[in-house]
């Protein structure tokens, strides 16, 4: 065994993980630890190494912000920003281009369910917050599809 690595492959986490383990991970972060689904969407983000733990800290700022969206889509459209921000090889259109593709196919498998209204980690109690906690493993398993696109 490596005692470098650990005996683990060098390659990132981010290759790794897909269906069904990324929509594992995040049901487990929110049946275990009792996060909302835009929670365990930046905390996976972040074990995952998409985004630091003081991006993490921003993402939470932000999604908390009024929008258009719910707070799962909002996160995970923070969370792709971050990566491509901070990923200088990707074309410049990158972001846009897998945001509209998650966008696209959230709609079409969520049926736009849990991809409008607004919701934030203080409203866990509302039937659309609950909604969009549901499909955030969806969500996130989308965003890792993507984020693969563009090592």
């Amino acid at each position: 065994m490596d005692s470098e690595n650990d005996g683990f492959p060098k390659t990132p986490v981010t290759k790794l993980l897909k269906f069904p383990n990324a929509r594992l991970l995040i049901h487990s972060l929110i049946a275990e630890r009792k996060m909302s689904g835009q929670d365990a969407l930046a905390v996976g983000a972040c074990e995952l190494g998409l985004m630091s733990a003081v991006d993490m800290e921003t993402v939470h700022g932000q999604a908390a912000a009024q929008s258009d969206l719910c707070g799962c889509s909002q996160t995970a459209k923070l969370i792709l920003k971050k990566y491509f921000d901070k990923n200088d090889s990707c074309p410049t259109d990158a972001f846009e281009r897998c945001w509209e593709n998650v966008q696209e196919r959230s709609s079409k498998r969520l049926s736009g369910a849990a991809c409008s209204g607004s919701c934030n980690s203080e409203a866990q109690d509302k039937p659309s917050c609950s909604l969009c906690s549901q499909h955030a493993p969806v969500i996130f398993d989308y965003l890792l599809q993507e984020v693969h696109r563009y090592p």
